[in-house]
This record gives C-alpha cells, sequence and structure tokens, in this order.
C-alpha cells in the first residue's frame, strides 16, 4: 500500500540513492541533458526548488531532449520557479511547455491553477478548457481529466 509508512520510506531511500547516484555522474559529464533532467526532477520532489530549476534549467538548455521531454521539463521548471515566487518566470516556462508539445496538459493545469491563485477566473477557465483538449490528445482517461478540472474549482 503506498501509504504504508515501510513503503514511503523504502520509496525516499530508493530517491535519495537515485539522487547520489545521479549526482556522482555530474564530474564527468556536467551538462549530459538525462542526468540534469532526472535530477531536477528528483530535486524537485525533495523540495529543492533552486537546485531543481538550475538542473533543468541545464537539461532544456542542452538541447537534446525530444519533444515530450522537453515540454516536461519546461513544465516542470515552471513549478520548480513558481515555488521560489519567480511568478513571471514560471508563467514563461509554463508557455513553453505548451508550445513544444500539443499533448502537454500538466502545463495547462498548472498555468490554470496559478492564474485562479492570482484571481483571473477567466484565464484559468480558458486553460482548464484547454487542458482538457491537451489531456485527451495525451489519452488521459474522462475521469482523470475530471478530477483535474475539479481540483482547480471554476465550476
Amino acid at each position: 500500500m503506498a501509504t504504508d509508512p515501510p513503503y514511503s520510506a523504502l520509496v525516499n531511500n530508493l530517491l535519495r540513492d537515485a539522487r547520489s547516484l545521479y549526482a556522482s555522474l555530474l564530474p564527468k559529464d556536467p551538462d549530459h541533458p538525462a542526468v540534469n533532467y532526472n535530477l531536477g526532477l528528483l530535486e524537485l520532489r525533495f523540495g529543492n526548488f533552486q537546485e531543481s530549476a538550475g538542473r533543468l534549467r541545464a537539461a532544456i538548455d542542452s538541447g537534446s531532449l525530444p519533444p515530450s521531454q522537453l515540454a516536461a521539463a519546461w513544465n516542470n521548471l515552471g513549478v520548480a520557479l513558481k515555488q521560489t515566487g519567480e511568478v513571471v518566470e514560471a508563467i514563461a516556462s509554463f508557455d513553453r511547455a505548451l508550445e513544444t508539445d500539443e499533448r502537454e496538459w500538466q502545463a495547462a493545469l498548472n498555468l490554470a491553477g496559478l492564474y485562479r491563485q492570482q484571481g483571473d477566473e477567466a484565464r484559468a477557465r480558458a486553460l482548464a478548457q484547454e487542458m482538457a483538449v491537451r489531456a485527451r490528445r495525451a489519452g488521459v482517461s474522462p475521469g482523470e481529466i475530471a478530477r483535474r478540472r475539479e481540483a482547480l474549482d471554476l465550476d
């Protein structure tokens, strides 16, 4: 069971081990896109938002990520930047994710939530609609789409 404390400890220990292993690869190739991307995701998971943003930027700047992974990198960079209070940069990152891949729905969801927090209900609603279209393109189930829209609390 995913909420079982031993399971959670196991997962977190494995993630810490993965972070250590990826970090050990950086001295050999500090610009390696996959290492930076995965380390950026792990740092995001552990709440190290500045470090995450730096690693995700390095992965993006490499120019070597495939389009779907590039869109995910832009989206996750937006999440990290939002957490550090860099809202304008977060919005730009979410926008880049949306420009990169027509199936990138999580960036639309994140951007909708950000606009909702800022009180821009019209933009949030439009992005919630766009998120649903993109999620269908990506093969996300209708139930999952409905849950995500409901969580935005826009209706």
